[in-house]
């Protein structure tokens, strides 16, 4: 296997180093730049090739999101990895829902998940949407993450993506997206409320065509995008060897999808002893 080449870019030098070095325990990563200045990394790729970027996310001038866009522009090919000094649901909170990311200073355990995801999505990548369910829930357009103002929209899409293209009537959506309660009028009013948010957010990036949208039947077509749950279904080695045990960790309602795919990965293992 050829080494993957990996650039990365941080504004404090010794993160910078230290990043090298946790990069440096890895036989296949071979580390051709390391940049303090993101203009200095546009110009490495201007003229040389690299399969993997660590970004760190807050930087002077210009940011890890707009950096990554840069690198998107010249090498779309090319995984990105965000660095940052805050948690997960930090970066929700911020609007960043990265590909992969990793907490500074890094770990070799964490880096070696945050760059298998990145392959993982950069294999996936033959669509220009890529859904991922393993973990948190998040969608992807062009290797960048779709920022959903509306907790209940996005849930909502993530709902409909676990029940593969089948249709699910309004009392069926609230039933899940709000559990504790009985529907009624304000119930449906939210589930419209929910329906018109999530329409603007597709539309906004493009992609309202992955929502099947009839009157009262809403599901996905799952002929749109690209899903790392449905791959696994399908038997994809790397979607199966990136499951570390968690799908759609927010929603309780998951839990049952979980189980199934748990069940799945036991007869996996069982054919290949």
């Amino acid at each position: 296997m050829s080494k993957l080449r990996m650039v990365i870019v941080d504004d404090e030098p010794w993160i910078l180093s230290h990043t090298e070095m946790v990069c440096g325990e890895f036989s296949d990563i071979e580390v051709v730049g390391k940049f303090t200045d993101p203009s200095d990394c546009l110009d490495f790729l201007s003229k040389e090739q690299a399969d993997a970027a660590i970004l760190d996310i807050e930087m002077p001038v210009m940011n890890g999101i707009e950096l990554g866009a840069k690198i998107k522009k010249l090498h779309p090919e090319t995984a990105l990895i965000y660095s940052t000094g805050y948690d997960n649901y930090a970066l929700e909170a911020f609007g960043v829902n990265a590909t992969a990311y990793i907490l500074k200073p890094c770990s070799k355990e964490r880096m070696a998940k945050a760059i298998e995801t990145a392959r993982a999505i950069a294999k996936y990548s033959v669509s220009p949407i890529f859904i991922r369910t393993f973990g948190e829930f998040d969608v992807f357009v062009d290797d960048l993450p779709i920022y959903f103002k509306n907790a209940k929209s996005k849930e909502l899409l993530a709902l409909l993506v676990d029940r593969r293209g089948s249709t699910m009537t309004g009392e069926q959506l609230t039933s899940y997206l709000w559990e504790d309660k009985l529907y009624n009028d304000t119930i449906g009013s939210y589930l419209r409320r929910a329906i018109m948010n999530l329409r603007q957010t597709l539309a906004e990036h493009g992609i309202e065509d992955i929502l099947v949208d009839e009157r009262n039947a809403k599901a996905v077509d799952t002929q749109k995008f690209v899903c790392d749950y449905y791959q696994l279904m399908d038997g994809d080695a790397s979607a199966i060897a990136l499951y570390d045990g968690r799908y759609m960790t927010s929603y309780s309602w998951a839990e049952e999808t979980t189980a199934m795919i748990d069940n799945k990965i036991d007869f996996y293992n069982r054919e290949n002893q």
